[in-house]
C-alpha cells in the first residue's frame, strides 16, 4: 500500500535520466511546475503521469525521473528514509 502522506527527511534536486545519488531509489517526488512525467519504478517499469500541477507530491518508489516524455519542471526527488 503506498503511503498518502509521505514525510520527507531528504531531498534531491532531479537531473532526468540520472537516478538519485542519496539512494539508489527515490520514495516519491514533487512537482514544481505543470507537466508530465515519465518515471521507472522500483521494479523497472516506465509509466507516465500525465497532467501534473505544481506543488503536488507523487509517492512511489522510483529509479529515475526519464527526460524522455517528462514535460514537468522543478522536480524533486523524496526520500522518506536514507541507508547508511
Amino acid at each position: 500500500m503506498i503511503d498518502q502522506n509521505l514525510r520527507a527527511i531528504e531531498a534531491e534536486e532531479v537531473t532526468t535520466g540520472v537516478a538519485p545519488t542519496k539512494r539508489g531509489s527515490a520514495d516519491g517526488f514533487y512537482v514544481g511546475g505543470d507537466g508530465d512525467v515519465e518515471v521507472v519504478t522500483g521494479n523497472g517499469t516506465t509509466v507516465l503521469f500525465s497532467g501534473l500541477i505544481a506543488g503536488q507530491i507523487v509517492p512511489i518508489n522510483i529509479r529515475l525521473i526519464d527526460s524522455g516524455n517528462t514535460t514537468a519542471t522543478n522536480l524533486v526527488y523524496l526520500f522518506s528514509y536514507l541507508n547508511n
